[in-house]
């Protein structure tokens, strides 16, 4: 697949260019591609989509363009989903702007090794693959036109470069036409104009080069109010004098614009005017601002001409009465700002965030323009703020201010103004001791500037109050832990942790030797240990640098122990462990107390309400300490459900909180906090079985529950409960293994039996069964009896559903042994509810109605009415099996009309489907109609189940109607939702009604061959004979009677065989 952005965007699969959809998922692909292989977050995808105001939906939106956007690209792994992020895999081969790129980085190099004729092969490539201006026909989208901007100076500079070499190889004469051309697109880049000037002297038209350095001038002033630069004024009288320097010695050696290095080669000659890269080295070259991957080289410094001195007129009274001499005339420019990083690395789309936001010319009159930074300790704010604050010195020629604001211990403004105004110029003598003061005269001296102020680690907006300019000439980064949300009108950019690729460029960059020798495996663990975290990363970088003992793996198996892991992340004044104790400590005592506790989790993310649990507390109070933890990135606010937050510690600080529970709460406090926050799980699974079924639950144990109101009523009351508990899921399988570590065999047994609502109904069989292994391992060690026979109850349930009816049967059987060993009469019913499925899926019909309606009658006798009404649909259902319709519809009307009367929506949706076909069967197609509306009205309960359940049933109903080719579209439809959730036995009930539909054409013959094939796979004996009955019919009616004959004999066997 190839990616085209130079120039309209385009994708090409096998040479074809592919339909990309609407213009928004065009947007969408052109932003991804902006930043390839990079994860790209949902909320910044959708500013890029809607600008400033995006609507309410606009994340879920991005959502679904990015699900329109895989199928259109045929290839769901493209775009992978990271968190609330997207990342588009995209090979550098595949990307124009990649291979651009790439080529001209090449004929550089070319260049600066002497190699002429290859340096001008492989830059004439790389500019051939521009088809047009980059994202053509894309504006409006600020970061596809800055994007688009830098794209087009990086062409620009290839350019240049390319027709240096020219020059150097003697081809002044061809050049002419391209470089007139290229002066009238661009004539304020003055470059271009020396290399015209250069090309027509050495074509003998030393009038004509003249000229066109006095249209060069003209132009500047005209439109920039600029005299030519040094250079180009250099170069103009080195062709007045016909200086030799001018004149290639030789096509191989001629002077250039510039050396091997890309420096100038001779002041007289024509000095270059790019750098290595082939970017713009002079502010009047028409340069645009520098975008996320490369830094336009700062202009020559020119002094400010306007001098702080008294107004016009005034005088110093005397000497005598002046306490400091008087300031200079010409006042200096404050360069404050801290070396920038060479290896910074990531956090490009927040670098051209800022970067795009501060370059934008503003008047005086208007709003200073802030740009917010924050993010967790060690997160690298500060060398993203000082990175930006570098890239933006061109647009801020008058100088940069800078200060450390300490964070919590937060620095006096007072006396950071102090040194600001210093800087500025003013005499310690003459600060005035006034607060106000200073903030008027440091808000008057910056008035007519464009200076740019970065504040790091402000502790809270009260701090940085007085030290924000008053006028739109300057611009302001601030970065600290908290959220500056109190900050009116500032962009606030909020710092994650880089991606694994990121990290893992971030550690070559500082260990670089050592990480070459090895394993990459070792690498990408290494980059895991430190979780994304910049500070982390550093730190390990470093530790390998200074012991050169130490392998990668060595460093990896120490910070293998997640318990020790703070231990190894240290290196002389670094520590990750305190980077997080300043945030720590500036949090409340109650706060404090809720991250410990918190820490103590293994749930990858909580609600509100777990949070409350723990603390033992009410959820509104929690809440409140839970915005505290997340004001100061203690705690990250990932997903909301339902408009409710949920919140997720990163790794490493969830180690810290760990640590801080275990030195400040006892191990009582500890397993209390732990059990309440399992009892709130507990509650919960109550509730939703409630809610799907209409009874409580059948098997409970004594594990205790923590406030079951609380819970339930922290959740709006529209909610699906079924996602509730979905929402929950990872937080149950965690709980259910930290309850067996800790032998908490009660607790263990009833978080993973809660699972079961939730599994079954998504058909997660694996995820089922494994939360079980645990539970059943503790149970059976604890000699908990109980719990084992609920367990083995609920996993006959797993075998049913994966067909593995021997084992299905063997579970009930030891289940119910188990419940009568402890005499548990109610439990020993309901163990033996599962029996019927799994008669009625082995083909065993009257064994499954005559078993079905005993229990049915026990289970009565025992006051379980929901659950004898499960039985007694499945006697409904082998009746239907059997051939006896009008028994079966008569049994499942009852059913259906008592499910409705309980508020068993499961059972309302799951025998609506079983009645609707029975009416089918019966011809009764107005009443199978009417059970098909109940059903499709609330398949959600039993997820996608529910949903091919209708889909089937709606089909054969079409199909009875005579409306073959709506018929059709339904059952395909509903055959590749089958096969996409891996749902073999709907697959085959589709299948058989396909070749119903297609009956005496091949088609149809080839539809029972392949559901007789997915029959056969499953063990199904019940389907396969029915498949070979469809089969032996469709022969027959082909003509090919032998063939039928084999197929009937072969379902008759296996009828006689399954009874």
């Amino acid at each position: 697949m190839q990616f085209a952005v130079l120039g309209p965007l385009a994708v090409r699969r096998a040479g074809a260019d592919l339909d990309l959809g609407t213009p928004k998922a065009r947007t969408l692909l052109a932003v991804l591609l902006c930043y390839p292989g990079r994860p790209v977050s949902a909320p910044f995808l959708a500013e890029a989509l809607w600008g400033d105001e995006p609507p309410k939906s606009a994340v879920k939106n991005v959502q679904t363009y990015v699900h329109r956007l895989r199928r259109r690209l045929g290839d769901p792994e493209r775009i992978a989903s990271r968190g609330r992020a997207y990342l588009l895999r995209v090979d550098r081969a595949e990307l124009d702007a990649a291979r651009f790129r790439d080529l001209a980085a090449a004929g550089r190099t070319a260049e600066t090794a002497g190699d002429l004729p290859g340096a001008g092969r492989l830059l004439s490539e790389a500019l051939g693959l521009w088809r047009g201006p980059a994202f053509s026909g894309m504006s409006g989208v600020p970061v596809l036109t800055a994007e688009a901007a830098r794209l087009t100076e990086v062409r620009l500079g290839a350019l240049e470069l390319r027709i240096d070499v020219d020059l150097r190889l003697g081809r002044h004469a061809a050049l002419l036409g391209e470089l007139t051309a290229l002066t009238g697109e661009h004539p304020l880049r003055e470059r271009l104009w020396a290399q015209l000037m250069l090309a027509l002297y050495r074509s003998g038209r030393r009038a004509d080069a003249l000229e066109a350095y006095r249209r060069a001038r003209h132009t500047l002033v005209e439109q920039a109010g600029l005299d030519p630069g040094a250079e180009l004024r250099h170069l103009h009288q080195a062709i007045l004098a016909q200086e030799d320097t001018l004149n290639p010695a030789s096509p191989q050696h001629g002077t250039a614009l510039a050396g091997p290095s890309g420096e100038a080669a001779s002041s007289r000659s024509g000095a270059a005017l790019a750098g290595p890269s082939g970017e713009a080295a002079s502010s009047r070259s028409g340069a645009a601002p520098s975008g996320p991957s490369g830094a336009v080289p700062s202009p020559p410094e020119e002094a400010d001409s306007t001098p702080l001195s008294p107004q016009d007129g005034e005088e110093p009274s005397s000497p005598d009465e002046t306490a400091a001499p008087p300031p200079e005339r010409r006042p200096p420019v404050p360069r404050m700002l801290p070396p920038a990083l060479g290896d910074f690395t990531g956090q490009d789309m927040e670098l051209a965030e800022i970067t795009a936001w501060l370059s934008k010319e503003r008047s005086p009159d208007e709003a200073t323009p802030v740009v917010a930074v924050s993010g967790r300790g060690g997160v690298g704010k500060s060398t993203l703020a000082i990175t930006a604050a570098h890239r933006l010195r061109p647009d801020y020629a008058d100088g940069q201010l800078y200060a450390v604001l300490g964070g919590a211990r937060p620095h006096d403004p007072y006396a950071v103004l102090g040194r600001f105004l210093r800087a500025l110029g003013v005499p310690a003598a003459a600060l005035p001791d006034d607060a106000d003061e200073r903030c008027g005269l440091y808000r008057s001296l910056l008035a007519d500037r464009r200076m740019l102020v970065v504040l790091d680690d402000a502790w809270d907006e009260g701090q940085i109050a007085s030290l924000l300019p008053g006028s739109g000439g300057c611009g302001v980064i601030v970065t600290g832990r908290a959220r500056l949300g109190g900050l009116a009108g500032a962009r606030l950019v909020e710092l994650g942790e880089l991606a694994d690729s990121d990290g893992e460029r971030l550690l070559h960059r500082i260990a670089g030797a050592k990480l070459g020798q090895a394993d990459p495996q070792d690498v990408r663990s290494l980059v895991r240990a430190c979780a994304g975290l910049p500070l982390a990363l550093r730190i390990a970088g470093s530790l390998l640098v200074s012991r050169p003992h130490w392998r990668v793996a060595d460093l990896v198996a120490q910070l293998g122990d997640a318990r020790h892991r703070l231990d190894g992340l240290r290196y002389r004044d670094l520590a990750v462990r305190a980077s997080f104790e300043l945030s720590y400590r500036r949090l409340s005592p109650a706060a404090r107390r809720l991250f410990r506790l918190l820490g103590l989790l293994e749930a990858p993310d909580f609600p509100a309400w777990t949070a409350a649990a723990v603390l033992d507390a009410e959820t509104a109070r929690a809440q409140g300490l839970l915005d505290e933890l997340v004001d100061v990135n203690l705690l990250d606010v990932v997903t909301t459900f339902e408009a409710r937050a949920r919140y997720r510690f990163h790794d490493l600080i969830r180690a810290y909180a760990r640590e801080r529970a275990e030195a400040e709460e006892t191990p009582e406090q500890r397993e209390e906090a732990l059990i309440r926050a399992f009892g709130a799980l507990l509650a919960l699974t109550g509730f939703v079985f409630r809610a799907q079924t209409g009874y409580d639950e059948l098997t409970r144990g004594d594990a205790p529950r923590w406030r079951p109101g609380e819970v339930t009523g922290a959740f709006p009351p529209a909610a699906d409960p079924l996602s509730l508990l979905a929402a929950e899921g990872p937080a149950l399988l965690a709980a259910i293994g930290q309850a067996a570590d800790l032998g908490l065999d009660e607790i263990c047994w009833e978080l993973a039996l809660g699972t079961e609502t939730l599994f079954q109904a998504r058909r997660s069989l694996d995820r089922w069964e494994n939360a079980y292994g645990p539970a059943l391992a503790l149970t059976e060690t604890a000699g908990n009896k109980r719990g084992q026979a609920a367990l083995l109850a609920s996993l006959a349930g797993v075998h049913f559903m994966r067909r593995r009816f021997d084992l299905a049967e063997d579970c009930c059987t030891r289940a119910v042994r188990l419940f009568q060993e402890i005499g548990d009469r109610m439990g020993e019913a309901q163990a033996l509810q599962y029996l019927p499925y799994v008669l009625v899926a082995a083909g065993r019909l009257s064994e499954a109605i005559a078993l079905g309606l005993e229990i049915r009658g026990l289970l009565t006798e025992l006051g379980q009415t929901s659950s004898a009404l499960d039985v007694y649909a499945q006697v409904g259902r082998a009746l239907l099996e059997d051939g006896r319709t009008g028994e079966a519809a008569g049994v499942l009307t009852e059913v259906v009309a008592e499910a409705e009367a309980s508020g068993n929506r499961v059972l309302i949706v799951r025998d609506s489907y079983w009645l609707a076909l029975a009416r089918l069967d019966l011809g009764r197609t107005a009443e199978a109609e009417a059970a098909i509306a109940t059903l499709s009205a609330r398949a959600e309960v039993l997820g996608a189940t529910g949903s091919l359940y209708a889909a089937h049933a709606r089909g054969r109903l079409l199909l009875a109607r005579g409306d073959h080719s709506e018929a059709g579209w339904q059952l395909s439809a509903g055959l590749e939702a089958a096969r996409g959730h891996d749902d073999v036995l709907m697959q085959v009930r589709i299948l058989l009604a396909l070749s119903d539909l297609h009956a005496g054409q091949v088609e149809g013959i080839r539809h029972a061959e392949q559901a007789l094939g997915l029959a056969r796979d499953m063990n199904d004996a019940v389907n396969t004979a029915r498949a070979l009955d469809r089969l032996a019919r469709l022969r027959a009616a082909a003509g090919d009677h032998d063939a039928a004959a084999r197929a009937g004999r072969e379902a008759a066997a296996i009828r006689a065989r399954i009874g």
